[in-house]
């Protein structure tokens, strides 16, 4: 793996973590103790509360991994993600904040993005400009990945974070 290759992994594990950070406070109020989810396990779905689900997102959007990209906290962290990532076509955005907040998609598939609200957002990984989406607009994009099959945080207008991408083959 190529130093440029290392950096820009080091650099989109760093923005997640910061984008996590950023979430922290605004999904506390969100979980209802009542509803469950499907995660996705590989070949088995697992019912988690939505509490539970929504500690397990902190955990995630919150985790530095600092300059251990290739370490055993790196690949622990790409695990976790992949055990809660929900297999999605859509999203979308409120507040700046994705639903789902980690999801798994296709590399080249078409993704419906729906920005709930009143004002145009725009969707960066890194430096990578991934959307412009107008005010209560949905558009069908197919994201380019930089990097191709990997894990992708993602940031709302530049500072709100949006959450995490798992990208699978």
């Amino acid at each position: 793996m190529s130093d440029q290759s290392k950096a820009a992994i080091i650099a989109l594990i760093i923005a997640a973590g910061f984008v996590g950070f950023l979430l922290v406070g605004r999904n506390k109020k969100d979980s209802p103790n009542s509803s469950t989810v499907n995660v996705n396990q590989g070949t088995t779905d697992k019912k988690v509360s939505s509490e539970e689900n929504s500690a397990q997102v902190q955990k995630l959007l919150t985790t530095d991994l600092g300059t251990d990209v290739t370490g055993q906290k790196a690949k622990e962290f790409a695990k976790n993600v992949m055990e809660i990532a929900i297999d999605t076509q859509s999203m979308s955005i409120s507040n700046c904040r994705g639903t789902p907040a980690i999801a798994k998609v296709k590399l080249g598939q078409n993704l419906m993005v729906k920005n709930m609200d009143a004002k145009a957002h725009v969707l960066k990984s890194g430096e990578d400009t991934i959307l412009e989406i107008e005010a209560n607009a949905e558009k069908s994009i197919k994201p380019s990945f930089v990097h191709g099959v990997g894990v992708y945080g993602f940031a709302c207008d530049e500072n709100s974070s949006v959450g995490i991408f798992q990208v699978v083959e």
